[in-house]
């Protein structure tokens, strides 16, 4: 049910909300907080996509609280991670930046290194939009040595890293 739902959030998100709850009320009869918490993030996930943000945000921290309970750190780091991008529409840098240090922590801890090299590529723009210069070249020298650690690695996260650099180099050039 999660692939048929996922399927469907791009093209269908309301078709894909409904599955997403039949697969919640699925995982609740067999008390599977894992589950249920993947329910609730794919429900997030259709909200988020039709930009209605305030309903994604509360079914993100439900998924949250169900992957706390079932100690699926990857989920956990996941769903921090997209909370922390809402956190950014809403334009509320320092709790994006706090929501995205968490979620490294938990990347680091699963050894996912497209996680870890995301969340420091993300890290490295903002604080660099903040004027955190030295901060941000320690992420984004981050993002980019997780990147060359793996050929797949390279291409997917050549966009963000070359993204943050953007953003560095144009401030320092706003500097001079």
């Amino acid at each position: 049910m999660n692939l048929l739902c996922q399927k469907h959030l791009f093209t269908a998100p309301d078709s894909a909300f409904n599955l997403a709850s039949d697969y919640y009320k699925y995982a609740e009869e067999k008390g599977e907080e894992k589950e249920k918490g993947t329910a609730l993030k794919l429900q997030g996930v259709s909200w988020a996509i039709r930009a209605n943000f305030d309903s994604s945000y509360v079914y993100f921290e439900k998924a949250l609280e169900a992957h706390k309970k079932a100690k699926f750190d990857k989920g956990i780091a996941d769903l921090t991670f997209n909370l922390a991008n809402i956190h950014i529409s809403w334009g509320d840098t320092l709790e994006a930046l706090s929501r995205y240090s968490f979620s490294e922590k938990y990347y680091i801890s699963t050894n996912d290194s497209v996680g870890m090299m995301k969340t420091a590529g993300v890290q490295g723009s903002l604080l660099s939009r903040k004027g955190m210069m030295d901060s941000a070249l320690v992420k984004i020298n981050r993002a980019i040595s997780l990147a060359n650690d793996d050929a797949l690695f390279k291409e997917k996260a050549s966009f963000l890293i070359a993204v943050s650099y953007t953003h560095l180099r144009a401030h320092e050039t706003s500097l001079h």
